[in-house]
């Protein structure tokens, strides 16, 4: 048996891999960000990239689950609740 002679622990965001769309990979039940494959470099190469990226791929997620989900609303809320978006979007409280 050997001694560990030296550790060395790489910025996290070198270890994170993009989606098809070029945001951040996510697990979309909790939005935990997902490792690249262990043997492939990283696309994001800095902390800058990823101060970028993080912004970006919130409202990303946040969109892509309301899309999938929205048809699961009955038809007699989901207009409501679309006209509701829209409002708050506008900067209107509903």
């Amino acid at each position: 048996m050997q001694d560990i002679a030296d550790v060395k622990i790489g910025p996290f965001y070198k270890f994170l891999d993009l989606n098809d769309d070029g945001f951040l990979r996510y697990r979309e039940k909790d939005g935990n960000l997902r490792p690249k494959d262990f043997d492939e470099l990283s696309p994001v190469k800095t902390l800058e990239q990823f101060e970028k990226l993080l912004p970006e791929t919130v409202p990303y997620r946040s969109k892509r689950i309301i899309k999938k989900h929205v048809e699961n609303i009955p038809e007699a809320e989901r207009v409501g609740f679309l006209d509701s978006l829209k409002r708050s979007e506008q900067g209107q409280i509903s």
